[in-house]
């Protein structure tokens, strides 16, 4: 597959019988992107591959299929990886300090402010890619060329923010687990901010919220858009009264109340506590599953 600088459009590929699409992440960063490989790769999930590219031959780990990805298709998966190709690696990290002198150098010769936190290396060495902080943006064209020159290698240079530089160690959260924005793609630049905590009553603590970058968790991010689908329906705190909608009934409920409260809801168990107005006798409370409360109930006087 001829590839251009940024790869081609998924609707200008074809796949031949026995291919399929796969996202592969690459790099420190674990980026991940589109690539065509043997159908038989659906099994291969967390397989380091070897990949076929426009600058080269690289490294990468097979995720799972990618049937319509929202990215240009970047190459082929040509084989799985083996020894040789770890040893590679390893030769390869062995210059690391050979680059990162001559980076600071070329930084100087141009006259830029920029901070370099991390280098990786394509498998045949046809491409360095240098991870660095700086304020703002920088026009780093001039620095690209001169370290062209200089290693007679394809240079890429990303900027990295302070949630993204966390990626390029393995480390673990606060809750032990493997950080979550190295494990899910998806998640790289994605802005979390301490509002998120607030919409799900979480205490507004940042000691608490932050997560090992500093900035605010990225799990806050897994369960905010239920807490605003209850939030839309039943305000944002309980105490709010409702009533059944016309011909809706409750199971084991012969005669329904006039009207229920809110008592409280819970997101992680998707379920509404209400209490029913019965006006005499005790108080009767039930727990109403959330997508039965939104089909059989309206806020009373909305």
């Amino acid at each position: 597959m001829a590839l251009g600088t940024h790869g081609i459009p998924p609707e200008e590929v074809t796949l031949h019988p026995g291919e399929a699409l796969f996202r592969v992440t690459i790099g420190r960063l674990a980026r991940p992107f589109p690539f065509i490989g043997a159908d038989s790769y659906s099994d291969a999930t967390g397989t380091n591959v070897v990949l076929e590219t426009e600058y080269g031959l690289d490294l990468g780990t097979l995720r799972e299929r990618w049937d319509k990805p929202d990215q240009n298709i970047m190459g082929n998966i040509v084989r799985r990886a083996d020894m040789s190709d770890y040893l590679k690696v390893q030769t390869n990290h062995a210059r690391d300090d050979e680059y990162r002198e001559g980076f600071v150098s070329c930084v100087r010769e141009v006259g830029l402010e920029m901070k370099l936190v991390g280098i990786d290396h394509s498998l045949d060495q046809g491409k360095i890619t240098f991870y660095y902080q700086a304020e703002g943006r920088v026009d780093f064209r001039q620095l690209v060329r001169v370290l062209a020159g200089r290693f007679k290698r394809r240079i890429e240079l990303y900027q990295l923010s302070l949630r993204d530089q966390i990626l390029l160690y393995p480390l673990l959260g606060p809750c032990g687990r493997p950080l979550c924005c190295r494990g899910d793609p998806s998640l790289l630049g994605a802005h979390v901010s301490s509002r998120a905590a607030r919409q799900q009553g979480l205490s507004y603590n940042p000691g608490k919220i932050a997560g090992t970058c500093g900035r605010p968790r990225c799990c806050l991010l897994f369960e905010l858009d239920s807490y605003l689908q209850f939030q839309a329906v039943l305000g944002k705190h309980p105490g709010a009264y409702f009533r059944l909608k016309k011909g809706a009934r409750l199971p084991d409920v012969d005669v329904p109340a006039e009207r229920y409260r809110v008592l409280e809801w819970s997101v992680p168990a998707d379920t509404v506590v209400l209490e029913a107005d019965t006006r005499e006798g005790p108080s009767v409370t039930m727990t109403v599953p959330f997508d039965d409360f939104k089909a059989k109930f309206e806020r009373e006087n909305p």
